[in-house]
């Protein structure tokens, strides 16, 4: 299994020379005036959430498969359950960046409806713009973290740090929620009861990055039953178990076919197909063409650019 990227890892590989350092620990990584992003093909690769905030000129990303154009005041939530497949900045593109472990977010934030509602919006709508208000309350907040980022003189540096940095992230769910509100169509997640064990679920999907496919290995985990967590999961979000198994593995082959020099026996044997028909099957099922049609079309695959909220 592919180790992913964690905070720390993170660090020692990209952000040297990157911008300027606020806050850094193994859980948590703040830099501003960032005007570049060397590290965007692996992003499906990191075990944290990354929150970039574009503050000057204007990057164009692709995530799974669809187009968002970021402009100052802008923020978009990436994940290990995303893959990005293009970025192109402006000559003055400036921004900052939140890394937050997987991990540390689970600690922090408790899961019930409204925070799992939430992790899908941010997954499914990952560009939002902040508001004037909301910008001066990240800005407080990083402020608030880079004073404490050298002290660490009483047993409370560490519980205060966190503390801050829980607030940051439910501020980041706030700028969700806020606009849920004003989007009639979106769907709210059904029901509180078991809202824990979906949110649980993409949690350890998006950890698991696809090596595991049976719904039962899930279900292991979660101490539940398949056909339980099957009928919770296709309540809470929409999606069965398996939809949301093959969405992910859809795009780690996207990923790997676009972003790397693998061949297709390669690609075949990390994800764990039995062999390369199996894996070409897959392909031509899920983005409707061969892995060699499909990397040689490259970006022409890219669909619909949404609209900003």
């Amino acid at each position: 299994m592919e180790k992913r990227l964690s905070v720390m890892d993170f660090n020692r590989r990209f952000t040297r020379g990157l911008g300027k350092e606020l806050f850094s620990d193994e859980n948590l990584t703040i830099i501003e005036d960032v005007n570049n992003l060397p590290f965007w093909r692996q992003i499906n690769q990191v075990d944290f959430a990354l929150v970039i905030l574009c503050k000057h000129g204007r990057l164009e990303a692709t995530l799974n498969n669809v187009n968002y154009t970021a402009q100052a005041g802008d923020i978009i939530f990436c994940s290990g359950m995303h893959t990005m497949t293009e970025a192109l900045i402006t000559t003055d593109f400036d921004c900052d960046l939140f890394c937050i472990s997987m991990r540390k977010y689970q600690e922090l934030v408790v899961p019930d409806k409204e925070s799992m509602s939430n992790f899908l919006f941010a997954y499914q709508r990952p560009l939002i713009s902040l508001n004037e208000k909301e910008m001066q309350l990240v800005e407080g907040y990083k402020r608030l973290l880079q004073i404490k980022n050298d002290e660490h003189d009483t047993i409370y540096s560490g519980r205060i740090t966190d503390s801050i940095t829980q607030a940051l992230v439910f501020e980041f769910m706030s700028a969700c929620e806020r606009r849920k509100e004003t989007m009639p169509d979106y769907v709210q997640p059904n029901s509180p009861i078991n809202k824990n064990i979906a949110h649980d679920f993409l949690i350890l999907l998006s950890e698991d990055r696809c090596q595991h496919r049976s719904v039962s290995f899930y279900a292991d985990k979660l101490c539940v039953s398949s056909k339980y967590l099957s009928h919770i999961v296709k309540k809470e979000t929409g999606k069965t178990v398996s939809k949301w198994i093959k969405e992910q593995l859809t795009e780690q082959i996207r990923n790997l076919l676009l972003n790397t020099s693998l061949s297709c026996k390669e690609i075949a044997m990390r994800l764990g197909f039995p062999n390369t028909s199996f894996f070409g099957k897959f392909t031509k099922e899920h983005l409707g063409c061969s892995p060699m049609q499909y990397r040689s079309n490259g970006r022409s695959n890219v669909i619909h650019t949404p609209a900003r909220q």
